[in-house]
């Protein structure tokens, strides 16, 4: 796991704070998992991004699988879900 100056997961050395937006996006360790293309992992990225902004935009009123599914919609990657009595999924 990588650590920053504080030793707190995550954290870039010289960065205060340590949030969710702290972690590396194109040098994460990937050990064990295949490797993307580039169009891929910019597309991942973009996902990623997209996601993290709708749900700090709602102000935690959307859980992490929400805000990726809603990412996903805006991008054309997946159909919406159609809601009942206005409730996700």
């Amino acid at each position: 796991m990588r650590r920053g100056r504080a030793g707190v997961p995550g954290q870039a050395a010289g960065v205060e704070g340590g949030g969710m937006t702290d972690w590396p996006t194109s040098k994460r360790s990937r050990k064990g998992r295949p490797s993307l293309t580039s169009e891929q992992q910019d597309l991942a990225d973009e996902l990623h991004m997209r996601a993290l902004a709708l749900r700090t935009a709602s102000d935690g009123d959307l859980s992490i699988a929400e805000a990726v599914h809603l990412a996903a919609v805006q991008l054309g990657l997946e159909a919406p879900h159609p809601e009942a009595d206005g409730a996700p999924g």
